[in-house]
C-alpha cells in the first residue's frame, strides 16, 4: 500500500509533458502493480507491458454469477506450479454464504486437468457450543478424474480446500469462449 500511495503522490505532483517522457516513463508511475498478485493467484509471471497477454495454469470464474474472476470473499494461493500439475488453496472468508468457483486449465483454456486431488472430511466431532476451538477433524485422500477444461469447486462458508490438479499442457486449441457459451 505504501507503494500504491507513494506513486498517486508522484502522478499528483508529474508536471512534465507525456509526449516528452520515455516509453517507461509511467511504467514508473503505474500505482497498479499485479505482479504479487498473478504470482500469488495465477501462478503465472508478470504479463508483458503495452498489450501482452498473461499466459498462466489456470483462470477463475464465478460460477454462480457467471463471469470472470473469483467470486466475493473468495481467496486463491498456488502453492507450486510444475511441468505436470499445480497445487492450489481456495478460501471462502464469508461466513455466511457458499462460493462457487470454476477454475479453468489455462488462461484460454489451453490445458486439460487429468485429476484433483484433495482431503474430503470424512468423520470427526466439531465439539459443543461454547467449544473455543474445532477439535481435529478426520480426513481422507480423494483423488477425481477430470479429463477436461474445467474443476468447479464448492466452498460452504469459511472452508479452505487444497487442491493438487493434473495438468496437460497446451492439448486443446486457445480460446476466449467463457465456460456458459
Amino acid at each position: 500500500m505504501a507503494q500504491v500511495y507513494k506513486r498517486m503522490q508522484e502522478v499528483r505532483e508529474d508536471e512534465t509533458d507525456p509526449r516528452d517522457n520515455h516509453i517507461h516513463w509511467w511504467q514508473q508511475l503505474n500505482p497498479v502493480t499485479t505482479e504479487a498478485l498473478i504470482q500469488l493467484t495465477l501462478g503465472a509471471p508478470q504479463l508483458l507491458y503495452n498489450g501482452g497477454l498473461l499466459w498462466a495454469p489456470l483462470r477463475y470464474f464465478d460460477a454462480e454469477r457467471e463471469r470472470p474472476g473469483l467470486p466475493p470473499d473468495v481467496g486463491a494461493l498456488v502453492e507450486t506450479v510444475s511441468g505436470d500439475q499445480v497445487v492450489l488453496q481456495l478460501v471462502n472468508l464469508s461466513a455466511v454464504h457458499e462460493r462457487q468457483v470454476l477454475v479453468q486449465a489455462g488462461t484460454l483454456g489451453e490445458h486439460r486437468f487429468t485429476q484433483v486431488k484433495y482431503n474430503k472430511v470424512v468423520g470427526g466431532n466439531f465439539g459443543k457450543v461454547g467449544d473455543y476451538g474445532l477439535p481435529e477433524v478426520e480426513t481422507a485422500l480423494e483423488t477425481v478424474a477430470v479429463d477436461g477444461s474445467y474443476v468447479h469447486v464448492e466452498l460452504p462458508p469459511g472452508t479452505e480446500i487444497r487442491l493438487v490438479i493434473g495438468l496437460e499442457r497446451h492439448v486443446q486449441g486457445a480460446s476466449y469462449r467463457l465456460p456458459w457459451q
